[in-house]
């Protein structure tokens, strides 16, 4: 199998346990799923707009970063691992996930498995595995990356901000206790 099959094959699998594991959470709190949808929408406008151009679309539908096997299958590794640390997280979420900027009625703070380390991620790992297919497939993924790496840094902030209202006590001495937002540093 090609590895690009592979990176297609991962992502489905991914997409498909994302999918699944949403089945039983909490319910979404009152107002809640209306957050991001400007945001959201924006992103989606740019993207369209920016792909309206055949060659935007051509090249980075065909143009690959690197052409080195060895540089392909790290980046293939890279990918997988991006979505196993996201799932991680997600178990550890456990009933409390749902979309960016969403919360769920009764939620939690979760500190526990990846969460000791980065307050976000399952950000991190979808970025990780973004980043691993776009050394591996096309320079698309990269696009990608960057787009959402804007994303994600902008839920981040807005997450942070409810769980310091939700968590007062809790939230200050957790952010301490990380090493970082998305990126563990």
């Amino acid at each position: 199998m090609s590895l690009d099959k592979v990176i297609v094959v991962l992502w489905v699998v991914f997409w498909g346990y994302w999918i699944v594991s949403a089945a039983g959470n909490k319910k979404a709190a009152r107002g809640s799923r209306r957050r991001g949808y400007l945001v959201r929408m924006m992103i989606v406008l740019t993207l369209f707009l920016l792909f309206r151009n055949p060659e935007t679309r051509r090249f980075v539908a065909y143009h690959r970063i690197s052409h080195n096997p060895a540089v392909r299958i790290c980046g293939a590794i890279v990918c997988a691992a991006g979505m196993g640390f996201a799932v991680w997280a997600r178990v550890h979420l456990g009933r409390n996930w749902g979309v960016p900027m969403s919360l769920r009625e009764g939620h939690e703070l979760i500190t526990s498995g990846l969460y000791r380390i980065v307050r976000h991620p399952i950000y991190t790992g979808i970025l990780l595995a973004m980043l691993g297919s776009g050394f591996t497939v096309t320079a698309w993924w990269l696009v990608a990356f960057v787009f959402f790496s804007g994303y994600f840094h902008y839920c981040a902030a807005v997450e942070e901000k409810e769980m310091m209202r939700q968590f007062p006590d809790q939230y200050p001495g957790y952010k301490r206790k990380t090493c970082g937002m998305i990126v563990p540093l």
